[in-house]
């Protein structure tokens, strides 16, 4: 029997095209995730709306259903990042005690799931064209920039704790030219990105124990 992996993520995972061969993405996310690797049998909870609160509610009882899971990949944050773009003006504070309420949420995910001994594989923010999400933000893209940066920082924070594995969307996919790597909607990344990020997680998950 496969070891499972719990995937816990927004529209990135939810919607993950990996080595995609048909034009039904949303109904073979789940068989895009399981080509990354042959190792684990893939559980995915994504969902569009997902926020770290919500792991919280689902995650105990997600794993008291599972068996063998080994492994947890977790892509949290985008969604609290959109929140903040609804501001008309936002200021360091409110900016912080998101930022910080979001971290504790996320530790708290990461210590129930250590203490079962599941390994988790923390990913960051997806990757986004600054310049879109300022077209329907009152926020200057400077701003946004800003706030997408020091979510990304945070993240980064927290995966160093207990040697835990990074996969860093933003360091992977820098080297593209935002255009080449962005879908038709302006917001979402296309199957070119999903490929290299894939490449990326499967590196990762193939060598974990």
């Amino acid at each position: 029997m496969k070891k499972k992996i719990l995937v816990w993520g927004g529209k990135l995972l939810q919607g993950f095209i990996y080595d995609n061969k048909t034009e039904e993405i949303s109904q073979n996310a789940h068989d895009c995730l399981s080509k990354v690797t042959k190792k684990y049998e893939i559980i995915n909870y994504s969902m569009k709306d997902i926020t770290a609160l919500k792991v919280l509610g689902y995650l105990e009882k997600s794993i008291e259903i599972e068996e063998d899971i080994t492994c947890s990949l977790l892509q949290l944050g985008d969604n609290e990042f959109f929140s903040l773009l609804e501001f008309s003006k936002i200021n360091n504070s409110t900016l912080l005690l998101v930022i910080d309420k979001f971290i504790k949420e996320y530790e708290e995910i990461l210590t129930v799931l250590e203490s079962k001994n599941i390994i988790p594989i923390i990913m960051t923010l997806s990757v986004y064209n600054f310049k879109q999400l300022a077209l329907t933000s009152n926020l200057s893209i400077e701003n946004i920039e800003r706030i997408y940066n020091l979510f990304n920082k945070s993240i980064i924070k927290l995966s160093s704790k207990n040697d835990r594995i990074l996969i860093n969307n933003y360091k992977i996919l820098k080297k593209c030219d935002i255009n080449e790597i962005i879908a038709n909607d302006g917001i979402s990344l296309n199957e070119t990105a999903h490929n290299i990020l894939g490449e990326a997680l499967k590196r990762e998950l193939n060598h974990s124990n």
